[in-house]
């Protein structure tokens, strides 16, 4: 019998097939070790270099949101450039019934290019005031594209309220995920009770942890959530139990609400009388 013949080998290296779910584990890695050198840049950096650091790429956010008419939320770009549309808060709404006055004076903080609150309610004339820090960027990409909202924002950063406006000032102050991109959301809280009028409203509406969800990106710096009945703010290493650093200034009432978009920590303050805040430097009318 003759010897079996082989087959002739290959020149070259031989390649091996890399598992997929090996590159999975790298990228994976990756993903986590990128995700804890940021965490340690918001643990050890102060909470305002933190906030300088994303400016920028929350104005190119919106700015992507305003070239492109609102991306993928379009009817949210009609609505809030609509001078007719109707304020749909249901907690607003429910301080708005309580307000005796038919004109009703709000202050919404950190508005972003244009507020979302709708400019009509019925039997209500509604003063509008939004500001937000980068406001003169937001105006500025509305002019290139030729567009005036029907409400514009004013330039204030919400740790300096009281010294724009003074005390007492508005029959409600709003703030919509907004705070949690703040350096001080516990400051900014303060000076929205200091320019609400005795008996008016402080309305805050965030989405639970957003922080978290965010893995710290960008502005996104501090959680927010309820612990027993108490409003709690927090970020890396520092947490602010806002019902306690305002208690005897305010009645409140926090709860945590579900629907389609997620959770929802609402917080409704409604402000004392018998102790006035104090007022900060000059003060200037709502619009």
């Amino acid at each position: 019998m003759g010897s079996r013949r082989r087959a002739p080998r290959r020149c070259g290296t031989r390649q091996q097939r890399v598992p997929f779910s090996w590159i999975e584990a790298r990228y994976g890695l990756a993903v986590r070790l990128e995700s804890l050198i940021r965490r340690l840049g918001v643990a050890t950096r102060p909470p305002r270099d933190v906030w300088e650091r994303g400016l920028a790429q929350e104005v190119a956010w919106w700015e992507a949101w305003i070239d492109g008419d609102g991306r993928r939320w379009p009817e949210v770009y009609r609505e809030r450039l609509d001078p007719t549309a109707a304020l749909a808060e249901p907690v607003l709404a429910e301080c708005i019934e309580a307000i005796s006055s038919t004109r009703v004076s709000i202050l919404d903080v950190g508005a972003g290019p244009c507020t979302s609150l709708g400019k009509t309610y019925p039997g209500k004339q509604l003063e509008i005031t939004p500001v937000d820090p980068l406001a003169e960027e937001y105006n500025r990409l509305w002019a290139r594209k030729g567009i005036a909202p029907p409400v514009p924002t004013r330039a204030c950063r919400g740790e300096e309220l009281r010294a724009r406006f003074g005390s007492g000032r508005f029959d409600i102050a709003y703030a919509r995920n907004a705070l949690d991109h703040t350096a001080d959301p516990a400051l900014v809280i303060r000076n929205m009770v200091g320019v609400v009028r005795c008996g008016g409203f402080v309305v805050l509406r965030h989405s639970a942890n957003e922080a978290v969800k965010a893995d710290y990106r960008g502005l996104h710096q501090w959680n927010f959530s309820i612990r027993g009945a108490d409003l709690v703010i927090r970020r890396l290493r520092r947490t602010v139990n806002v019902s306690e650093l305002l208690r005897g200034e305010v009645s409140e009432h926090c709860d945590l609400l579900r629907d389609e978009q997620g959770e929802w920590i609402i917080a409704v303050f409604v402000k004392r009388s018998g102790r006035a805040s104090p007022s900060h430097g000059a003060t200037e009318p709502p619009a």
